[in-house]
């Protein structure tokens, strides 16, 4: 099951979607009110949409790229704490926080089970029939 779609991401960046458009329109009527005829504030209006669409395609093909190896391989592995060595960690700050937080709890994990071991280890030594 897919979570991270073009619908989900769209609805995440509504609130830039929504000062885009408005900055288009509003750039294309400052263009118009300072006496650029109808068809040069359209062409500008536009060229800042086009900037903007660009700009969230650009952002959505990133992350839909990490998103997918990361649900990909969560479904395939056996054992999650190989999840961070198989991922490249992402370039966009959301992406980074929830890598290093997956580091975070593997490391942790790995220290829990460690230190587990070693109590098992010496428990044994104490008692030589187990």
């Amino acid at each position: 099951m897919r979570t991270f779609t073009l619908g989900s991401f769209l609805r995440d960046r509504l609130p830039v979607l929504v000062l885009g458009a408005a900055g288009a329109f509003a750039l294309a009527l400052v263009a118009r009110v300072l006496g650029v005829n109808a068809a040069g504030s359209a062409v500008l209006g536009g060229f800042f949409a086009l900037m903007l669409v660009s700009l969230l395609a650009w952002d959505f093909a990133r992350r839909v790229r990490f998103y997918g190896e990361l649900e990909a391989m969560l479904g395939e592995l056996e054992h999650a704490y190989y999840l961070t060595s198989l991922l490249d960690r992402p370039g966009f700050l959301d992406g980074q926080l929830l890598y290093d937080a997956c580091q975070a709890v593997i490391c942790a994990d790995g220290a829990d089970l460690a230190a587990e071991r070693e109590a098992a280890r010496k428990i044994r030594a104490q008692r030589p029939f187990l």
